[in-house]
């Protein structure tokens, strides 16, 4: 009878270790389309993330996924899947809000000159140094206004970044993107970027206003440089003007450069 018994035993423990393996050993494949085009795949492990074959921003968490589309298509949320899926992104672009201009706003102006325009070419880093005025301890920027002159690419787009002096180094002060499309600013003699809606951003010391064009949709990929893409305004005013390469580069300080027209908001 003992004898018997053994093998019902034991094929009830090789059941459950073979159970306990395939929850262990199962993976669901992801593949993100946008019409008929894979723009991303990965697989989901344990609720973990692997072997992911995009430059997409991937989170996970309460048993959901979500998938940062970028610049071209809106943020994709969804649950864990049991099994095997696709999952589609949708296209989508920046809407250009209006600002409201209240007399509460101050404004750092550099005085545009019509007969002048600036250059700005795709995957450079142009800097305007800037100082907060005298009376503020901190100010929070509000709005920026540029003076398009003319556009040479709707393809691409503009992202601003805010970079303060500290101990002789820049730091970065803007948690999230601010970007805008390029299509925007097209026909356009004043354009009103309100930047408090994109991400608050407070400066206490002297700092770098960066405008860089970007033409295509992720940093992660390679860029056409030195491509003319956008020609803005000048100013009369005479300022630090610095461009940047690549961030490991740092800011070079270019002399006999006019920089552009602007008007910069802030509480």
């Amino acid at each position: 009878m003992l004898e018997s018994n053994k093998l019902p035993f034991k094929a009830v423990v090789f059941g459950c270790l073979l159970i306990l393996f395939n929850k262990i050993c199962i993976c669901q494949k992801v593949s993100i389309k946008h019409q008929d085009k894979t723009v991303c795949t990965f697989e989901i492990s344990q609720n973990k993330l692997k072997n992911k074959s995009c430059s997409f921003n991937i989170n996970m968490y309460n048993k959901k996924i979500k998938v940062k589309g970028g610049l071209t298509y809106k943020d994709l949320i969804f649950k864990i899947p049991k099994n095997d899926t696709i999952v589609y992104f949708q296209s989508t672009i920046n809407k250009l809000e209006e600002v409201s201009l209240d007399s509460q706003i101050n404004y750092i102006v550099d005085k545009k000159k019509n007969s002048r325009k600036h250059i700005l070419k795709a995957g450079l880093d142009y800097g305007i140094y800037l100082e907060i005025p005298k009376k503020n301890d901190e100010i929070t920027i509000n709005n920026l206004i540029l003076y398009p002159k003319k556009v040479l690419s709707n393809h691409g787009f503009l992202k601003i970044n805010f970079y303060q002096k500290i101990k002789n180094k820049y730091k970065k002060m803007n948690n999230s993107d601010i970007v805008y499309p390029l299509k925007y600013f097209k026909n356009q003699r004043e354009v009103k970027l309100n930047i408090l809606k994109k991400t608050a951003v407070t400066l206490s010391d002297d700092f770098i206003l960066s405008i860089k064009v970007v033409k295509k949709i992720s940093d992660h990929q390679e860029m056409q440089l030195s491509e003319p893409m956008l020609k803005l305004k000048c100013t009369k005013d005479e300022r630090k003007f610095f461009i940047r390469f690549k961030k490991e580069y740092g800011w070079l300080e270019q002399e006999n450069v006019n920089s552009f027209g602007l008007k910069l908001g802030y509480k």
